[in-house]
């Protein structure tokens, strides 16, 4: 019998002559990703339009089968034909990562490793067959598992609620939430993985017969937080109605801190849930999530029903919906430090896992997985302001990365989409709003105004303090940029964890460079080395720093480390000469980094971008004015339009004098520019105040 595609828990063979409709759209999509495996560009939008689905349908279809993203889909079904081909002896390690389209071999072996446990070039023939129907067993058995579980407890409930009543009716009531403002910092989290404990509710109906309810809530309550292993570690029934028979805790006294306290301490519990189905008038619902270390209640859920009839297990189920979301949300946010969550609103579990995936990618510079999780987030809950401005930045940094227009069009109109809620949301979300607005349209000077005002809600929020310094150092107002990078440092110190990202460490030492405060640099690099090791912008960093100071021996062995890493990333050699000459004039060592940017252009003389890159660098530097304007004219005429060849052509003409030309050439840089750049705009003011006092002076 031959496998034709294998799945997760799904097995596709020659033999199978009723294939389920899953089995198909499995088969269809696999199909598509073989046929285009060697091509490195094939990704997620490439799959959705051969396979002629909408992206929501897909995205919908292919979570339900396979519990993945059609990212992790692509990429494991890549990675399965990889195994079957190094077990075939198809070719090298490196051969066959870009002929299952990785690209970058050291990027192929990452991936390889995560995914199966152990690298590429330790797989020896005759393992692949085992060892993929161990992982597939593996997955089957845990979703099998589950669905058997979920169903087994439905079936059971069911059962309980015919027996205990025969006139229930299934219907959707709204519920209140009773609101408490403390409630996100009392869940100042450091492990990912927290422990709770649910008690069975108190009947105070006055009702014998409804004595059923109190260990149905808190079964379902136990079950609906057991669905989240990562997030939590729920005690499960049994264990904690054993302590509280043996220890003689009464219904009333579950009520009592103390109590609760020392149930959550003997089961070892970082929060408690206990509650009340109570009858005054309508009948109610009454639940707290308790800290069980000072016993502080962090919030209150209750939940009406109009009468018996109503209180069904959807009505039970819905109101355990509520008291998990609350939960698992409040737990994701202080596990993830990243600022932006605490301006993240909704009431969707689902729109809120998919937005934390999305930071992760985002926080990788994985944009491309970033967008795609911030869109499922927003079909889930299409008023997630949090995620519309997510959305804004990635396709930014898409847009200003590649110089694409449709990333760029894409970024202004999730700008808008934000930003024409603002009436409508709340105070912190309308200056979310605002600020990226002020992102894609406005100044550094307005940026910095709406991150004050982030601030004054939550002054520990490191990313908007590290984007603070990030525009005083576009201002060139490096004092201003240096204590708020270190407070961002600050913060994550006190939090025990490593900064998000490199760039934290890369900014600040640009703004210690620029103020000469050299030592501290060097500090600053030496102690990134354990959260960063090896990272190719420190390095880079490094070597302009030891240039700079005249420490050659140091500079060339970084220097060295640094090509090392491009070359494993597969950088061509013009690409890796540009980049040093970048080194070198960063350090004001002009003749030598004029030497690299020759070397690049020699090695892609039809590359506009290096035409412009040795055009910016003879213009901005000094070093060759008309010969710098020479190039950049070369390289408009491959690329006429490009904002960013017409400001460097118009920056090479104001320096020459040449102010009405300069204006002009400046003028449509301006004009042509996807979002707002502020160096464009500092030279247009700076051609128009010459040109003025020019005509000022003829006058």
């Amino acid at each position: 019998m031959k496998i034709i595609c294998t799945f997760n828990c799904l097995k596709i063979t020659a033999m199978d002559e009723h294939l389920s409709m899953d089995q198909v759209f499995i088969k269809k999509l696999t199909d598509i990703v073989l046929a285009n495996l060697a091509n490195e560009n094939f990704g997620v939008e490439e799959l959705i339009i051969q396979a002629g689905m909408s992206r929501s349908s897909i995205h919908r279809k292919l979570r339900s089968i396979t519990h993945q993203s059609v990212s992790q889909f692509i990429r494991e079904t890549r990675l399965q034909r990889a195994l079957e081909m190094l077990q075939s002896n198809v070719g090298t390690v490196s051969e066959i990562s870009y002929m299952t389209g990785f690209g970058s071999p050291t990027y192929f072996n990452k991936c390889f490793h995560e995914f199966f446990g152990y690298p590429p070039g330790q797989v020896k023939k005759g393992d692949f067959n085992n060892n993929e129907n161990n992982i597939l067993n593996n997955v089957f058995e845990k979703h099998e598992k589950k669905r058997l579980a979920r169903r087994t407890f439905t079936l059971a409930i069911s059962g309980i609620l015919i027996l205990a009543s025969l006139v229930l009716f299934f219907i959707y009531p709204g519920y209140i939430i009773i609101p408490n403002s403390s409630a996100p910092e009392n869940l100042k989290l450091k492990d990912k993985r927290k422990t709770v404990v649910v008690t069975p509710f108190q009947n105070m109906t006055g009702d014998s017969t409804k004595n059923y309810l109190r260990t149905l809530i808190q079964d379902n309550l136990v079950t609906n937080l057991s669905y989240f292993p990562e997030e939590l570690t729920v005690r499960q029934t049994e264990s904690v109605n054993y302590l509280i028979q043996s220890k003689s805790i009464t219904n009333d006294d579950l009520f009592v801190s103390n109590n609760a306290g020392l149930i959550s301490k003997k089961l070892d519990a970082d929060f408690i849930i206990n509650g009340r189905i109570g009858k005054v008038g309508p009948i109610r619902i009454y639940a707290q999530l308790i800290d069980s270390k000072t016993g502080e209640i962090i919030q209150s859920f209750e939940k009406e029903a109009s009468s018996w009839e109503e209180l069904t297990f959807r009505f039970i189920d819905a109101f355990s919906e509520q008291v998990k979301n609350f939960l698992i949300i409040s737990v994701l946010k202080k596990n993830i430090y990243s600022g932006i969550q605490k301006f993240a609103s909704t009431d969707s579990l689902n729109a809120y896992k998919a937005f934390l995936n999305g930071q992760m990618a985002y926080f990788k510079a994985d944009y491309r997985t970033a967008i795609e999780n911030y869109l499922n987030a927003l079909e889930v809950d299409s008023g997630f302001v949090a995620a519309a401005v997510m959305l804004t930045l990635s396709y930014s940094n898409l847009g200003q990365r590649d110089d694409s227009k449709y990333f760029c069009d894409q970024a202004r109109y999730w700008c808008d989409k934000a930003y024409s809620k603002r009436s409508q949301i709340s105070e912190h979300q309308m200056i979310l709003a605002n600020y990226a607005h002020a992102l894609i349209y406005e100044s550094p000077y307005e940026r910095i105004k709406y991150v004050n005002q982030l601030l004054e809600f939550d002054s520990q929020l490191p990313n908007f303090i590290y984007n603070k310094g990030l525009f005083y150092n576009a201002l060139h107002q490096y004092e201003r940029a240096i204590p708020e990078f270190n407070k961002v440092l600050q913060i994550y110190k006190k939090w025990g964890v490593k900064p998000e990202r490199s760039s934290y460490i890369t900014q600040l030492g640009i703004a210690y460079h620029e103020t000469g405060e050299y030592r501290k640099e060097q500090r600053l690099y030496k102690n990134a080395d354990s959260y960063f090791p090896d990272n190719q912008y420190i390095i880079r960093r490094q070597a302009i720093l030891f240039l700079t100071v005249g420490n050659i021996v140091s500079a060339n062995h970084v220097i060295e480390k640094y090509i090392k890493i491009l070359k494993d990333n597969s950088e061509s050699d013009a690409a890796i000469a540009a980049k040093l000459g970048e080194i070198y004039s960063g350090a004001h060592l002009l003749d030598k980094a004029e030497e690299y940017y020759t070397q690049a252009l020699n090695l892609e003389p039809e590359s506009h971008t290096r035409l412009n890159s040795f055009a910016w660098f003879l213009i901005d530097k000094d070093k060759d004015i008309i010969k710098g304007l020479e190039y950049v004219e070369k390289a408009l005429e491959l690329s006429p339009d490009n904002h960013f060849y017409l400001d460097c052509k118009g920056w090479g003409l104001y320096k020459l004098g040449k102010f009405q030309e300069a204006l002009d050439v400046l003028n449509k840089s301006w004009d042509l520019r996807p979002l707002y750049r502020y160096a464009v705009y500092q030279h247009l003011e700076a051609a128009k105040k010459a040109f003025a006092d020019q005509k000022l002076s003829i006058e």
